[in-house]
């Protein structure tokens, strides 16, 4: 949206000129601001302290806009040869991709860039120094930092800094005197002396000896090395440790070493202020925390142990559905659905994780049937409930109770039976009287017996009028038959007009079964069922009773 031009610690004055030569943006402050973007690239024509023309610096591409990652912390550092000045770069900000250094002596300017916080040492001419740092996220430029004060005269330890001890402002090498305030007051000193200030972060003008002045900020600490605090964090579906360095420290902060175990177990040093560890872990993780940082004056990178953290960033679902449930027969409803909660607020799913007999069972939704109609009988399933992290299982037990009838036609009512009442004979008849008299002849009645009981393997108890029963057998390698067909095989005759029913006989039950007037075998083996067949003739109905043993064969 726009382009930020800033003006190097060096220079009075600069213009920054199109490709056309077009004067964009002339400013004697410390930047400015022009719409649109260089396509072509822009030049920067700048005028140094003393007021004398600049040279045309290189080529470069406008960088358009300016990111938020804030600046790492700065310390000065020992440089390793005079002629040359040292800082040490802290932890970057998360979002960084790189940082650069900028250090200013009068009318000498230095640079340098880097990707990761560590040392940055430049040649530069004898004196003090006023250096800061900057992240840039990709080509995107951040604000600057404090400045520092470096020293590239010797290779003594560094001492370019206002922090003498804990609670004490100092003289700075290469420095007349100093002013120092803040909300609590302020507090000044010359030559060899240094001055006792409250803990907090402390606002100073520093009289250097060439008379030249830099405004730094200085920090007093409670202790002499805060340690920093680190947490676990989480960020859609992944982990992360965040560390922040402590606040009001005069120290910079190079690097930290964090240790975790439990659901999480690794050891990283770190040099972002948050760190990506990978996908979510399930479970509590304890981590703790090294501190690696440099202390105003010291020539080495010290470490100190900080207090340990827990935290458990996803907690697995948590069946709230019961174990058992059951089905119908020849249906595939099992009564089942799978519910779960998930303490995180995940989204969870269900699905078919294992069981004896998961290969029969479908799940949507978390509603659980069966692929096919079902058998009498009892199975196990096993269903998992996934929130993205870990998936919590539950056994579920289905039980299909056993319905072995099912009638094909309506039942149908027989007459009541019919007593033929015995037959009279007629009357005597009296001839009529010519010269004799005949005997009358009286003729008796005729009796019906019915007929014995037959038995079958499911053959009603007692036969009543008008009924047969009848016991037949037949083999077979087909798994279905229907009641004609079993009727046909066994030879039994059946009128037109007949209606059939039939049923299987409980004790072959799981063998196999009967709907709609097919037989149909679940198994191979001997099956027994009977078939009723049931006439109206002109004087009633007629039953023949049919009981049948089937084998299924391979």
């Amino acid at each position: 949206t726009a382009n930020r031009w800033e003006k190097s610690l060096g220079t009075s004055r600069f213009v920054v000129r199109d490709s056309n030569g077009t004067a964009r943006c002339t400013t004697s402050d410390t930047s400015c601001t022009v719409s649109g973007a260089f396509t072509n690239g822009a030049t920067v024509e700048s005028r140094i302290l003393t007021g004398a023309t600049g040279v045309m610096s290189t080529s470069q591409l406008a960088v358009s806009g300016t990111s938020t990652a804030p600046a790492p912390h700065l310390t000065s550092w020992t440089p390793s040869a005079a002629g040359r000045v040292a800082v040490r770069v802290g932890l970057l900000d998360e979002s960084a991709t790189s940082w650069q250094v900028v250090c200013a002596s009068g009318r000498r300017v230095v640079s340098t860039t880097g990707t990761e916080p560590g040392l940055a040492e430049m040649n530069a001419e004898i004196g003090i120094w006023t250096c800061r740092v900057r992240s840039y996220v990709d080509t995107r430029p951040g604000a600057w930092s404090e400045p520092v004060l470096a020293d590239s005269r010797s290779t003594a330890a560094a001492s370019t800094t206002l922090t003498a001890g804990v609670g004490t402002l100092g003289m700075p090498s290469g420095a007349k005197s100093f002013s120092c305030a803040n909300t609590g007051g302020s507090v000044a000193a010359n030559v060899g002396q240094s001055q006792s200030a409250a803990p907090g972060r402390w606002f100073c003008r520093v009289i250097l000896n060439d008379d030249s002045s830099v405004s730094i900020l200085a920090h007093t600490a409670s202790t002499p090395s805060p340690v920093g605090s680190v947490t676990l964090t989480r960020g859609g579906s992944r982990a992360y440790l965040a560390y922040s360095a402590p606040a009001g420290s005069s120290t910079a902060d190079v690097s930290a070493t964090v240790t975790c175990t439990g659901a999480l177990s690794v050891t990283t040093t770190i040099t972002r202020t948050r760190t990506d560890l990978g996908t979510v872990p399930t479970g509590s993780t304890s981590c703790s925390v090294v501190r690696n940082y440099l202390q105003p004056g010291s020539a080495s990178i010290q470490s100190t142990p900080g207090t340990s953290v827990t935290a458990t960033l996803n907690t697995a679902p948590s069946f709230t559905s019961t174990g058992s449930a059951t089905g119908t027969r020849g249906q595939t409803g099992t009564g089942y659905t799978a519910a779960a909660t998930d303490a995180d607020g995940d989204s969870v799913t269900y699905s078919i994780t294992g069981g004896t007999h998961q290969n029969l069972f479908q799940i949507s939704g978390g509603t659980l049937t069966f692929k096919n109609a079902a058998e009498s009988g009892t199975y196990t399933v096993t269903v998992g409930a996934n929130d993205g992290f870990a998936t919590s299982d539950q056994t579920v037990t289905v039980t299909v109770a056993n319905d072995t009838t099912v009638v094909t036609t309506p039942p149908t009512t027989a007459p009541p039976a019919t007593t033929v009442p015995p037959s009279t004979a007629p009357p005597t008849t009296t001839a009529p009287v010519v010269e004799r008299t005949t005997t009358p002849t009286t003729t008796p009645a005729p009796t019906i017996t019915a007929p014995a009981a037959s038995t079958g393997p499911i053959a009603a108890p007692v036969a009543t009028p008008g009924t047969t029963v009848s016991n037949k057998s037949l083999t077979t390698t087909a798994s279905r038959l229907t009641n004609s067909t079993i009727l046909s095989r066994t030879r039994v005759t059946v009128p037109k007009g007949s209606t059939m029913s039939s049923k299987v006989s409980s004790s072959t039950a799981r063998v196999c079964r009967i709907e709609r007037g097919v037989l149909t075998f679940a198994t191979y083996g001997t099956c027994k069922a009977t078939v009723t067949v049931k006439t109206k003739t002109k004087t009633g109905t007629t039953t023949k009773i049919v009981n049948v043993t089937i084998k299924r064969s391979r």
